[in-house]
Parts: C-alpha cells; structure tokens; sequence
C-alpha cells in the first residue's frame, strides 16, 4: 500500500500542476475573446452589452489586456452618456496608468464636457506643466484662457469705489419741480447691494467703512455704511468731496479751489488747483500749473513745484508700490518715491499711473504700450490706447473699441465695448456695451481661482 501511495501521489501532483497550466495557457485566450467581443458589441453601440462581456473577464495580472479593458470601460460610459461614470473611469486610469499622457487629455475633455470649470483651472495647469509639450492641451488651455461670461444690467454709470466695491447708478435720473435727480448705490462686484439710501453722490473711504455722500439738494455729509451720520460741515458749501485716505484727510473743492479736509469735515486754509487723494504717505497737489509730491507733514509748507504733471490712477491716487508717475520738461518718467531715485533710463511722451504694482501704459507717438515698474519696456507700443495692468489683464483699444488682453499680451476677449474697466479679483471687469449702457463680464479663469464659485 505505501508504495502504491508513492507511486499514486506524485502522478496526482502532475496532474493537478498540468490542469493548472492548461487553465493557464487557455485562460488568456479566452478572455481575449470575451475582450474582443466586447469591442465587437461597442462598434455596434450596445454599450451595456459591452459592459457585461467585459463584466466575464475575472481579475487578471496581464497588464496589457487591464489598459484595453479600462480604455473600453472609459469608452463606453462616454457613449452611454454615464458622464460621472466616465469622469471616474478618466481620474481612475490618470491614477493607475500615470505614465499615459492621452489618459490626461481625455479626463480634461471630460471636465470641458460637463462645464466642471473648477476642477478644469485646477487640473489643467498641473497636466499642461507635466506634459509641456501635448498640443491638444495646449488648445484647451488657450481656449480655457478666453472663456468668460456677459452680465445684462444695463446701469446708466460705473466707478469702482474701492477694489471690491462699485458706486453705481442703477436708475436714470428723474426730473421733479424742474430739478435733477440721481441716485447712486454702493455694490460688490456682482451688483449686490450694500449701501443704497438714495444720494446723489458718494465717496467711499479707502478702508470702505465710511463714505462721504451728497444728498438731493447737494450737502455733504459723512456717514458709515449702514447710513448713520458721522460727521457735517453745514458752514461750508462742499461742490464735491474726494475719498477719505490715509491719516483721515480727503480732498474737497469749495468755490473752485482744492482743500484738505479732515474725517469731521474741518477745512484746511491752504487752496490749490487740484489735489488728489493720500497713497503711501504721499499726494499730489497742484497749483498754477506745477505739481509736487507733499507728505502729511509737508503740505502746509510747500515750496517748489518741480513737475510738470503728477500721474493720479481710477482711485486718486499718485502712489502703488511706492512707485509715482511724474513729469518735468524732457518728459514723463517713474520714480521711486521710497528710494528717491528715478527708475526709467529714458523720458517718455506720456506714462499712466499705476493701478497695481503690475505694469502700467505707455504712449509712444500716437500708440500706447506697456512698461513695468522698474522701468522696463513689458510690451511694445501697438495699441491705440492702454489701461494699465490690475489682476493679470489690461483694457486695450482697437479699431475704436475696448477689449482685454493677458499677461502675455494675447488678446483673450475681442474689442468690443465702447469703454472698459479693469478687471477686478474675481474677474469681473465692468463694460459699456454699443447702445452706452454699462454690463459686466466674469472672466473664468480669475472667478475660478479668485472668486467664490
């Protein structure tokens, strides 16, 4: 009996290995076909029959056969219009194979497809760095670069308060008792009001807690964002009020001339022909003709007026980045007003006041291009007119109309708008549209990175 057992249980062994092999050897071949009749069936568009042939094929260790098999799974959701299972399928196979550049590709057009905005200025700047030289998402990103939305509301004026705010005019003006009316409301980026009590006027102060506010018969008083009164001057007849700055002081005109006035409205005695709002410790201040730069503690001494012109931007103001646009008798100029020191090389026509520490316009002839703040050329003169640079985007003017161009100068909205403002944060960049009322566009790839979406 033992030797029997000898003789019996080797042959036992051989045969189970052999049976193994067998099932080895045929096993793929089989799945091979299961596998082919899947694309057989997909071909012909019965996708769920495609899913149940690939459904037969177990768990396999040919790597091969897995990447054909999730390819067609991918496939065959897109085809299925499963559009959560295909964008699962996509983020499944970026993980497993992420070595397979097209699986990249696929998940992005997948993200373009559903509008997933966010998940496409997240994503795509990561592949594209990845793979730098894959055409196709090269177009995508270039595409994506262009894509915004247009707003309708048809507002009759637009002034951006602060970086955030607006003092709009939502309502054409009323005439009652043969008088004029206009009201003018405060409102974040989207026309969300804030601040809306029916004045004429109003002007926001930098830190946006307070406004100054002209009321129907033309007084001037100063208030806090819910309307309560801070402060009047009811001896003076304001004609208009800057925004209040640094150190409390604003601007004011009383009877043509420019003063200084504190957070109470208390006016300063030194008159000038104009005077802009602090930035940084400085201001500019004008009279019979020259400018010059004062501090807190030097204006009420003045004495020369070394400029020609003082560059002052949207919000009054000469200084960004302790950076000042200036002007003597060989030109225009930027100055380091921290170091004191004259940054460009060169003397230009004519130089815009910087919005933002990016770079600001330029005139040369008759056309306007872009200079940095150390005094660099940053784009050549080309356009017919320039805004300077705010949130990576400049309003530039072709053929008589307003468009916006990036920080490469590629001109990602067409001019179109009759008059454009710079664009905020979140992307929104206020428009006037062909009949003279004011819109707005959100540009995505600012909303989606910057805005709350």
């Amino acid at each position: 009996m033992k030797r029997l057992l000898l003789v019996i249980f080797p042959i036992c062994i051989l045969g189970t290995w052999g049976s193994i092999l067998v099932r080895n050897v045929k096993a793929p071949a089989q799945y091979q076909e299961y596998l082919d009749q899947a694309k057989q069936v997909y071909e012909q568009e019965y996708y769920r029959e495609t899913l149940e042939w690939i459904g037969k094929i177990p768990e396999i260790q040919d790597e091969e056969m897995l990447f054909e098999i999730a390819k067609l799974k991918r496939d065959t959701y897109h085809g299925m219009g499963d559009m959560t299972a295909y964008i699962n399928q996509c983020q499944l196979m970026v993980e497993s194979y992420p070595e397979a550049e097209a699986n990249y590709v696929y998940l992005i057009r997948g993200y373009q497809e559903i509008q997933d905005m966010e998940s496409l200025y997240h994503y795509l700047p990561l592949y594209r760095e990845k793979w730098p030289e894959n055409k196709e998402l090269l177009k995508l990103e270039q595409d994506l670069d262009k894509s915004y939305d247009y707003v309708h509301t048809g507002y009759y004026d637009v002034q951006y308060a602060t970086s955030t705010l607006l003092d709009i005019q939502a309502m054409e003006f009323s005439e009652y008792d043969g008088k004029t009316y206009v009201e003018r409301k405060l409102c974040r980026s989207n026309g969300q009001e804030v601040f809306d009590l029916g004045y004429s006027q109003m002007r926001v102060a930098r830190d946006s807690s307070s406004c100054f506010v002209q009321d129907q018969e033309g007084n001037w008083s100063r208030v806090d964002i819910s309307g309560n009164l801070l402060a009047k001057n009811p001896e003076v007849s304001f004609e208009s009020v800057g925004s209040l700055g640094e150190n409390q002081i604003a601007s004011a005109v009383i009877d043509g001339t420019y003063h200084f006035i504190n957070d109470k409205m208390v006016v300063s005695d030194l008159e000038w022909d104009y005077a802009a709002t602090f930035a940084e410790g400085l201001n500019a201040v004008k009279k019979d003709g020259k400018w010059a730069l004062v501090t807190t503690d030097t204006w009420t001494t003045v004495a020369e007026f070394p400029y020609t012109d003082i560059a002052v931007n949207s919000f009054d103001s000469c200084v960004v980045d302790g950076k000042c646009v200036v002007a003597d008798q060989n030109g225009y100029y930027i100055l380091d007003v921290v170091q004191n020191v004259v940054i460009t090389k060169n003397y230009y026509q004519e130089i815009k006041a910087f919005e933002s520490s990016q770079p600001t316009a330029y005139r040369s002839g008759e056309k306007w291009g872009f200079i940095n703040k150390s005094g660099e050329i940053y784009q050549k003169a080309c356009y017919e007119d320039a805004k300077p640079y705010v949130n990576g985007y400049a309003a530039v003017k072709q053929n008589g109309l307003w468009g916006y161009i990036d920080q490469y100068g590629t001109m990602v909205i067409e001019p179109q708008f009759l008059e454009a403002l710079h664009v905020m944060a979140d992307g929104t960049a206020y428009v006037k549209n062909e009949l003279g009322y004011w819109d707005y566009i959100v540009i995505h790839k600012l909303y989606y990175t910057n805005g709350e979406s």
